[in-house]
């Protein structure tokens, strides 16, 4: 009898030493959200119950924006017929981030099984970045901007430059321009503009300094201030431009192809 279960011990270490050997990973996509990815992959398991002293997961590592501090770390999560998938989180900006699938057997053997390495684009220098919901709200000489950006809910790091920039053309078509520094809370920054004088136009944007090593710039989408204007603008149709001088009544309409149409005229962009 205890020949007959040690055998049966040797075949059971032999199964499971096989097994590890031929554990692959393939099919390896990731869905991302913004601050947080689900990443996915498949794997050669043969139709058998997983022993419990095996885990399966996902880890990942980063190198920082200074590329002067590298981390990483493992997300342990089951196997459901040879389909793995769990969440990581974004915690900081990164030059690099790039996780890969694994597999780790038994203390015995303490066999170790990874597959390839993934990048995520969305999470690496400037596209780590971006810009969304720009709005302002017009109180006589002062606007208040305000600006979504994609930081995750973390501190943003002193040798990180956030702000507003300005630019405006004069009546007599003296270009001028500027920029207000400023904060950012949970993906919210804000800031005050103060009216110059008889503009033929003002607009503002959100930008976004990397620090020193890398000297990357993020610029967002204009945003025109049309109570401080003159001269006011917008697109009516696939190729047609307009603008329209609230001075003299002007409106030039520039391009080719069909304009938009309007139910009265009350409801078209320049009325």
């Amino acid at each position: 009898m205890r020949k007959l279960f040690t055998f049966f011990l040797a075949v059971a270490a032999s199964l499971t030493s096989l097994w590890a050997d031929d554990i692959q990973f393939s099919n390896l996509p990731y869905i991302h959200y913004g601050d947080s990815v689900r990443v996915q992959a498949t794997t050669s398991l043969p139709d058998m119950p997983i022993p419990t002293n095996y885990e399966y997961g996902f880890e990942y590592e980063y190198i920082d924006l200074n590329g002067t501090n590298s981390g990483g770390g493992g997300e342990p999560c089951a196997v459901q017929d040879g389909y793995m998938e769990t969440v990581l989180r974004r915690t900081g900006l990164y030059q690099t981030y790039r996780y890969r699938p694994y597999c780790i057997s038994n203390e015995e053997t303490g066999e170790r099984v990874t597959g390839e390495w993934v990048d995520i684009i969305e999470w690496e220098g400037s596209n780590s970045i971006g810009f969304s919901n720009i709005q302002y709200v017009c109180s006589g000489t002062s606007s208040y901007v305000s600006v979504n950006t994609s930081l995750p809910n973390s501190s943003v790091l002193s040798n990180y430059v956030f702000g507003i920039e300005y630019e405006y053309e004069s009546k007599e078509g003296i270009i001028g321009n500027g920029a207000v520094s400023c904060t950012v809370l949970n993906g919210l920054m804000t800031t005050v503009l103060e009216k110059v004088d008889s503009c033929q136009y003002y607009r503002f944007r959100p930008y976004f300094v990397m620090p020193e090593n890398t000297g990357d710039t993020v610029l967002g989408s204009w945003e025109k201030i049309d109570e401080w204007s003159i001269i006011v603008d917008g697109s009516c149709g696939p190729n047609l431009t307009w603008s329209l001088n609230k001075q003299t009544g002007l409106l030039t309409i520039s391009g080719v192809g069909k304009m938009n149409n309007w139910a009265s005229l009350y409801d078209n962009v320049y009325a």
